[in-house]
């Protein structure tokens, strides 16, 4: 099965002009084109394949790598504004200064992005002329988006062996799970479940999970659990481990 979604893959990816290169160990793939570095991890897509036998999840990955590499037709601002979002990345080595980024952690920007039929793209400087909107309205735009979808999500409670609580984020849209905890209210929304304030990890863009500060030997016990993720999944973001007070995100550590 791993084999045919590999081979699957390979075969799709040569319409982009993309030679692949073989898995590695963790199950990993290099892509390199023009001035783009990047790993694609078939794990969910095999995992997902044996779920429901059908390849949807690999289309995806597939969408998002063209997206990536070449990018996408943009509406009109009036309907692309209600599908503007804030994501986080780590930092492109190249190119990033045409991109509308802020850094929020260690390692850990955020971008932003047009979300529509599950399909993302970076929304640069350039692009802002084109709708002729100001940074500063489409900034507004964003969040005004992200404080939405904050407002839908759930917030899960789980359980450690000893009974200490640890919370994850659900959101709408998955990749944008761990750029929940960057939105203005996400205080307001945990607060009362979690506590306040809190340590957080967020391995990938899918994956973040928080506990309330008193419970920071929480997270180094889930450590081998963050590592997996990272293994297993792709849309990495970081190793460390944040406070989040009233003062701001420090780095804690890592795991």
């Amino acid at each position: 099965m791993g084999d045919l979604l590999y081979e699957q893959f390979k075969e799709r990816v040569k319409d982009f002009g993309i030679t692949v290169g073989p898995e590695d160990r963790d199950g990993n793939i290099r892509i390199v084109y023009g001035g783009n570095d990047l790993t694609i991890n078939l794990e969910n897509a095999r995992r997902s394949y044996t779920q429901h036998g059908d390849l949807t999840h690999l289309d995806m990955i597939i969408a998002s790598l063209h997206e990536s590499l070449m990018g996408m037709p943009l509406p009109a601002w009036d309907d692309a504004s209600p599908n503007l979002f804030c994501m986080l990345s780590q930092p492109k080595e190249t190119g990033q200064e045409q991109y509308i980024t802020e850094p929020v952690a260690n390692g850990v920007v955020k971008v932003f992005v047009h979300h529509h039929q599950n399909r993302y793209i970076w929304i640069s400087h350039n692009t802002l002329r084109y709708w002729n909107v100001s940074l500063e309205a489409f900034k507004g735009q964003c969040n005004y988006n992200m404080d939405i979808l904050l407002d839908e999500c759930k917030i899960e409670t789980i359980k450690t062996p000893d009974h200490v609580k640890y919370y994850c984020i659900n959101s709408d849209i998955s990749w944008l799970n761990s750029a929940m905890l960057f939105t203005k209210n996400f205080k307001k929304k945990i607060e009362q479940q979690a506590g306040w304030p809190i340590y957080f990890a967020m391995p990938t863009r899918e994956f973040s999970y928080f506990v309330n500060i008193k419970h920071r030997q929480t997270l180094d016990l889930l450590s081998p659990m963050f590592a997996d993720i990272m293994r297993h999944e792709d849309l990495h973001l970081t190793r460390e481990i944040f406070s989040m007070t009233d003062n701001g995100i420090r780095a804690a550590g890592r795991f």
